[in-house]
């Protein structure tokens, strides 16, 4: 115990020298980037159009201001944390930043010891992970994976930090720390080290009863430790952001897919070898909470239910130099789509036009015995997996919607991103989004509300899924 105390306050200490050494190589003045961030955002995303209409622009002017002038004492590496929380205000998921820094050898070199020779060995770990355990609720405390690490989480102070117990890693040293977080303002916010122990500043937050936690980057973890043996069977445990199917009784099959930012390969090839089993199925439940986005690869399979086509849709743009960039790289695939919008934009610089016109999307239908398709949702569904849900809705009357509201980061999309030039080797980049979803009136989208389930679960049910069946079986 008292060994364990000495390593604490050590720790803490090192954590203090740790956020002096990394950034002593790092050129960026954050007064700068902030600045340069201000003016793309103001140039490119046309949400903050709407907000100034909506909240005059003096809302926008004090908010900036404010900013501002913190943003001198501002250091490097707590700078991409800054410029988040400036944005947050926007109510976005789709206006972001990251860093990807750039250290000198030498800096890593002396950043990768320090870490090692603070490892702490399995007892050590497990004793503290017992005694915290056995103290306290706390949802995040425990044993976590992604299929290629397994993760011991535990807490010091305000600090949650999560140390390598295991790995299939051959260069990973066992009991070295991978993340540190705070819980701030509902999200964990903090570092998150790569292979090379390079930090990065990371967000994540926790979904699926606790069972699902997602940080930025598309890096997923799945709580082992966990009391909900419904989520966890339905894992993939080499892979965990890899969706699953599994046939529950004679009529149903849950399909799992936690994140839609995944090799298109490997999801297809889930698919094809479960395809008797999906379309012999007359009760298809797609779970999709935590899913916070990705690639549209649900048109793989989208088929297996659909009797209708996606409409055309169409949505505005705020035209700008960075966009024609954008869509410039778009009409590599589509001149016909994209031309129109690069000329729109090159004739009305500054103004707000009709975005890509998207012809109807014709769903091939492919043969299947599904009567009901229930997806099961919650606060972690943005982006693609919104999209999802909107064109399964689209494609077919077979589809309702259970469990709780999505994340909301749908109603502006076609995400652009670029590099702040001004933040020099902190790397920092800034993400926005290109195009309004369609042509509905600022503020009467999805992003306030999420998208509301047809059916809502209580939230103290503890097997959503039992639940769903128990649900669509009295009404059948």
């Amino acid at each position: 115990m008292i060994r364990m105390k000495i390593k604490c306050f050590i720790f803490i200490l090192l954590q203090t020298l740790l956020n002096t050494v990394y950034s002593q190589d790092l050129t960026c003045d954050c007064s700068k980037v902030f600045t340069e961030l201000c003016q793309k955002l103001e140039v490119n995303y046309l949400g903050l159009v709407y907000l100034r209409q909506e909240k005059g622009d003096e809302w926008y002017s004090q908010l900036k201001g404010a900013f501002n002038e913190n943003a001198r004492s501002v250091a490097p590496n707590n700078c991409a944390a800054f410029l988040q929380k400036f944005l947050r205000n926007l109510d976005d998921g789709h206006v972001f930043v990251f860093e990807r820094p750039s250290y000198g050898e030498a800096e890593l070199l002396s950043l990768k010891s320090q870490i090692i020779s603070e490892k702490l060995n399995e007892k050590e770990l497990e004793a503290e992970l017992l005694q915290q355990s056995s103290s306290t609720p706390d949802p995040f405390i425990g044993k976590w994976g992604d299929g290629v690490n397994e993760y011991t989480v535990v807490k010091r102070g305000n600090e949650y930090l999560a140390y390598i117990k295991n790995s299939s890693e051959p260069s990973v040293v066992k009991g070295t720390l991978k993340a540190r977080f705070q819980f701030l303002d509902g999200r964990f916010e903090g570092t998150y080290y790569s292979l090379t122990y390079r930090p990065r500043y990371a967000v994540g937050q926790m979904y699926k009863e606790g069972t699902l936690f997602a940080v930025d980057g598309g890096i997923y973890w799945v709580k082992w430790s966990s009391a909900y043996q419904r989520e966890l069977s339905m894992i993939n445990t080499e892979n965990v952001t890899l969706p699953t199917i599994t046939k529950l009784d004679e009529k149903t099959t849950l399909f799992s897919i936690p994140s839609f930012n995944v090799d298109r390969k490997l999801f297809d090839k889930i698919l094809k070898e479960n395809e008797k089993v999906l379309k012999t199925t007359s009760h298809l439940i797609i779970d999709i909470r935590g899913n916070t986005g990705g690639n549209a690869l649900y048109f793989s399979f989208l088929g297996i239910y659909a009797d209708k086509h996606i409409p055309e849709s169409q949505g505005f743009v705020l035209a700008s130099e960075d966009t024609k960039a954008y869509y410039e790289e778009q009409a590599k695939y589509s001149r016909k789509i994209y031309e129109p919008v690069i000329n729109g934009i090159s004739n009305n610089l500054g103004k707000v036009i009709d975005g890509p016109l998207y012809p109807v999307k014709k769903v091939s239908r492919i043969n299947s015995q599904i009567e009901t398709v229930s997806i099961l949702t919650d606060h972690g569904c943005m982006s693609a997996a919104e999209s999802f849900i909107l064109h399964s809705k689209q494609v077919s009357d077979k589809v309702k919607t259970f469990g709780e509201p999505t994340g909301g980061v749908i109603d502006y999309t076609s995400v652009h991103v670029i590099k702040l030039t001004s933040s020099e080797s902190q790397n920092i980049y800034f993400g926005y989004p290109t195009s309004t979803l369609n042509k509905y009136a600022p503020g009467g989208g999805y992003n306030r509300t999420g998208i509301v389930p047809d059916v809502t679960i209580p939230a103290n049910e503890e097997d959503k899924i039992y639940w769903i069946m128990k649900y669509v079986n009295t009404r059948n």
